[in-house]
């Protein structure tokens, strides 16, 4: 069976991580994979080296900006030239399914609908705000699809809330993580003492984009709380880069570091190709999302490397910490809350361990990588006409 997959960004954070996962799983004596991107990165060779095929071709990306008059033409145009090229590359009669990896991408949608292909949208996103550009994915989803797979319940209630006609189409598939090789202890240790963090103080760790809604400025403010309580035998690190051409937000994050009291506890860091050493040198990882996260997968991850996590209740990340009773739920966007769970856990050695057991255990049985690709395996299966 021939699947051809469409996905925008190159990076190698959550929806991207997902789709590698995915077809690094796949039966390849039943699925030849082919994923079209519309920019090279890192996510490419690790695709490469999982088997696909990979041909970078521009496609058509949605976001907010895009519903307005004079993007909407746009779109128009450039869907021209995205499906010029993707004629270059491929041919329909090699085609059995059409897999959308994320909403961000259009010309999967527009293309099996062309050829007449049978169309899965996989969506790994929540979109509150605007109203009427939630509208507008909602009747795309609806209009444009076969069948649609959430990323989560969360997910799966918000899109058919919008529009209930998804109901018919839609299912579940939550996502999978699984450890490539045993930890480090070594890599470990030197990535602390590269730090300078002794090896008696707790690491509080945050991974993920930096960007308006993930959190990291609100962690740097419950620093700057627990730092003012005297609580100051501790390391927050923040893993992450920004999105390509919105660097203001980096700035404005190191310049709430500075204006920290707790500004010598904190460190940023750039995306690490290796995360898990960084989950190695970790003792508690932090997801303080102030808007919904549509699953959480860097929760999911933190706790396949047997940390903790104290996480925002809401979206996605409520059904992960629930189900394997390995972290702490705050109320979103409350530094104290925050603070106090971040307090509870430093001072409670016994309690991280615990925790840390209690969500490697829970990943194996409610997120394994396994039971994600048997799941789209299925579904292909289903949908092939």
């Amino acid at each position: 069976m021939n699947v051809l997959i469409f996905h925008h960004s190159a990076d190698l954070y959550g929806s991207g991580k997902t789709l590698l996962d995915l077809v690094s799983g796949l039966d390849h004596q039943e699925f030849k994979v082919t994923v079209l991107m519309s920019e090279d990165g890192p996510l490419v060779p690790c695709l490469r080296a999982a088997g696909c095929t990979v041909h970078l071709v521009p496609l058509l990306g949605a976001s907010r900006a895009t519903f307005t008059p004079q993007n909407l033409l746009k779109l128009v145009l450039e869907n021209r030239r995205s499906l010029r090229a993707i004629a270059k590359v491929v041919s329909p009669a090699d085609v059995d399914i059409v897999h959308s990896n994320t909403i961000a991408v259009l010309s999967g949608a527009i293309w099996a609908r062309l050829h007449r292909k049978p169309h899965l949208w996989h969506v790994h996103e929540i979109v509150e705000t605007p109203a009427i550009v939630r509208k507008a994915f909602g009747l795309m989803l609806s209009a444009l699809s076969d069948r649609v797979v959430h990323n989560s319940r969360a997910t799966m209630l918000h899109w058919c809330a919008t529009r209930p006609s998804l109901t018919a189409l839609s299912e579940v598939v939550v996502n999978g993580m699984g450890r490539p090789a045993p930890a480090d202890e070594a890599q470990a240790a030197a990535l602390r003492a590269t730090l300078g963090v002794p090896a008696d103080m707790p690491v509080v760790t945050l991974v993920g984009r930096i960007n308006r809604w993930k959190g990291q400025r609100l962690l740097v403010s419950a620093a700057g709380e627990l730092w003012n309580r005297g609580v100051r035998n501790v390391r927050f690190l923040m893993v992450g880069s920004p999105p390509h051409g919105q660097g203001h937000f980096l700035d404005q994050l190191r310049a709430d570091v500075a204006a920290s009291p707790a500004r010598e506890a904190i460190t940023l860091m750039d995306f690490q190709s290796n995360i898990w050493t960084v989950w190695d040198a970790s003792d508690v990882a932090v997801v303080p999302s102030i808007e919904p996260e549509p699953f959480g997968l860097v929760a999911v991850e933190a706790m396949v490397a047997g940390k903790p996590v104290i996480a925002a209740k809401h979206g996605g990340l409520v059904e992960i910490v629930e189900s394997t009773g390995g972290g702490i739920l705050f109320e979103p966007g409350n530094v104290q809350a925050l603070a106090a769970a971040i307090g509870d856990l430093l001072q409670d050695e016994a309690k991280r361990k615990d925790l840390g057991r209690r969500g490697l255990a829970g990943v194996d049985v409610h997120f394994s990588i396994r039971h994600h690709v048997q799941a789209f395996e299925a579904i292909y299966r289903a949908m092939r006409r």
